[in-house]
């Protein structure tokens, strides 16, 4: 049976119009995440890589809209241990460079988060060794939000600082005799993955 042209011309433009036709329209581009840095020279990267992580996520704490960048690299030769990089800071519009030095954040006279950077070493679930900047430490954060043509929102920015040992397992370390790291040459472009500040 013939469909007569004046029926079948617009039920086309119909199913074009539903996408049922965009075959060749390209599809979509993945999130390219980036999170990287030198460890007392060494590379720290977890840029794109399956086995660890790198995210950004916002919590209401206190009333405060505390912001977390983490980053999480796993060994491949002595895989379950990882090497952790972190920082969290109470997130302001408009102001992009937060220190890393550590702080508290207190609300109606209680305690609420340590804000900062963190680094750790872990075996699996088991905190092997933790490092902190000094109170004298000039190390900084800058935060960048981009809102994705997704919908999704990013954070980006670049990083320094200096941290010291304030707990290590010994036996387990990999970073036995050295008990300060310079991070330097950071950079960060991570999805955030929670944003409380509306709910």
């Amino acid at each position: 049976m013939t469909i007569p042209q004046h029926i079948l011309l617009p039920f086309l433009v119909f199913l074009s119009g539903c996408g049922l036709f965009n075959s060749n329209d390209d599809p979509p581009v993945p999130f390219e995440r980036v999170f990287s840095a030198e460890i007392n020279g060494e590379p720290y990267d977890v840029s794109n890589m399956s086995s660890s992580r790198a995210q950004a996520g916002i919590t209401m704490q206190g009333g405060y809209p505390y912001l977390q960048v983490s980053a999480k690299q796993f060994s491949k030769e002595f895989y379950p241990y990882n090497e952790n990089i972190s920082f969290s800071m109470v997130y302001e519009e408009g102001k992009t460079t937060y220190p890393t030095r550590m702080d508290t954040l207190f609300s109606n006279g209680n305690f609420i988060r340590i804000m900062g950077g963190l680094y750790t070493e872990v075996g699996g679930d088991a905190v092997i060794s933790s490092y902190r900047p000094p109170g004298d430490d000039d190390g900084y954060i800058t935060v960048e939000m981009e809102e994705l043509e997704d919908g999704r929102s990013a954070v980006s920015g670049t990083f320094e600082m200096k941290v010291i040992v304030s707990s290590r397992a010994d036996p387990h370390s990999h970073r036995v005799g050295q008990d300060t790291l310079y991070i330097t040459n950071g950079k960060y472009r991570v999805l955030l993955v929670q944003d409380q500040r509306d709910q």
